[in-house]
């Protein structure tokens, strides 16, 4: 999720976009996998 709704309902304190190369970068440095879904949650790609 970039922005929005959800994200400020689950108590984040701003909702700015976050660059996918970023997110991906950050999920590297824990160890995860980043994968980007559909609308439906179904994986459309792994990264």
């Amino acid at each position: 999720m970039y922005e929005g709704f959800i994200s400020k309902t689950a108590g984040a304190m701003n909702t700015d976009y976050l660059d996918p190369g970023e997110m991906k970068r950050i999920a590297e440095d824990i160890n995860r996998i980043l994968y980007l879904r559909a609308t439906l949650n179904e994986i459309v790609q792994k990264d």
